[in-house]
């Protein structure tokens, strides 16, 4: 009998809740149809103000990332570089930057990096028609990384850490029932394939074939770094904006708690209305509360909100609302 191995997963912090679902369900659980209509509406100014906040962080990544891109591109990249003519220490300041930028992004959106432990529990698991894939070390700027690991040290750096960074986010199950015709029709397609150009003889030019296909794959997928990191841009707002929402919902309706009651009370929250567990990052929704100015903490260390119209009215009307506003051709008016 195979003996059962047990893997310790820690709770993440990542909020498993779709926003509009979120909302939803929370508004659901106030009474009043007026404060409802004053919470949806705080939660879309939380939302653009938070946007507004990582605006400028998220375009500076971006012109970073096209700069760099333009210049490492593999089939165009060299000849870039050569004409630019940047001394090397301008394209190290400029590469640092950006990933200083981009582990920052990754961090706020819940992401952690993969250590020798994990990798070596992923690596020993096999999926049903897996594709292999091999990473060609020998190709790989080994300096980089190593560069940026020694001016901002971290704790638990994989053995590959100088090659290549692996992150993830939560855990789930992983299974497939059913009878993949599709994947077997290819298979059978594939195996009669081969034996035809071993047959007829054109079996030497595999070679073009795949460096053909290879070049299609590539160009197809020229966009995949920068709309990665679109994704990652919005998965650190939906994160920010979901820990805003539910700590001043608690506050709201629950009244006055210390940081330590507040960060209890929002995982009980998360897991009796949503059926969700995860470690709630309390500390920094706290701090964007402080930062909007609707929060306050009393002698006793404990955190308290103000009402939700009050909230609305610190926060004020944001850009989005008057261009909405003007769009339905509505008058505007300010109070």
């Amino acid at each position: 009998m195979k003996k059962k191995e047990f893997i310790r997963l820690d709770r993440e912090s990542v909020i498993p809740i779709f926003k509009p679902k979120l909302i939803h369900g929370l508004t659901q659980l106030i009474e009043s149809e007026s404060e409802r209509a004053e919470f949806l509406t705080f939660c879309n100014r939380v939302d653009y103000t938070i946007r507004a906040w990582y605006l400028l962080q998220f375009e500076e990544l971006m012109v970073i990332y096209t700069q760099l891109f333009k210049l490492f591109e593999p089939v165009t990249g060299a000849r870039k570089l050569e004409e630019c003519n940047f001394p090397d220490d301008k394209i190290e300041v400029v590469e640092e930057k950006f990933l200083v930028l981009l582990f920052k992004m990754l961090d706020k959106s819940n992401f952690k990096m993969v250590t020798n432990e994990e990798f070596e529990v992923a690596a020993s698991e096999n999926y049903c028609l897996n594709l292999p894939i091999k990473v060609d070390e020998a190709k790989l700027d080994t300096t980089l990384l190593k560069r940026y690991f020694s001016k901002h040290p971290q704790d638990n750096l994989p053995s590959f850490a100088n090659q290549y960074i692996i992150f993830r986010r939560g855990f789930g199950m992983d299974q497939k029932t059913g009878y993949f015709v599709q994947w077997k029709i290819d298979a059978l397609i594939s195996r009669i394939m081969q034996g035809f150009l071993r047959l007829t003889g054109f079996q030497a030019n595999l070679k073009d074939y795949h460096s053909l296909i290879t070049q299609s794959m590539y160009d197809k997928q020229l966009d995949s770094g920068r709309g990665t990191l679109l994704h990652l841009c919005d998965n650190v707002l939906k994160q920010e904006v979901k820990e805003v929402i539910i700590a001043f919902f608690v506050l709201m309706k629950y009244g006055k708690f210390t940081c330590e009651d507040l960060d209890r009370k929002c995982e009980e929250l998360i897991l009796e209305q949503f059926n969700e567990q995860c470690d709630f990052d309390v500390d920094d929704a706290i701090d964007k509360l402080e930062k909007l100015g609707i929060v306050y903490k009393d002698q006793s260390d404990r955190y308290s909100s103000v009402d939700v119209k009050k909230a609305n009215d610190f926060i004020g009307t944001t850009t989005e609302e008057i261009v909405k506003k003007a769009s339905r051709g509505d008058e505007w008016c300010d109070d």
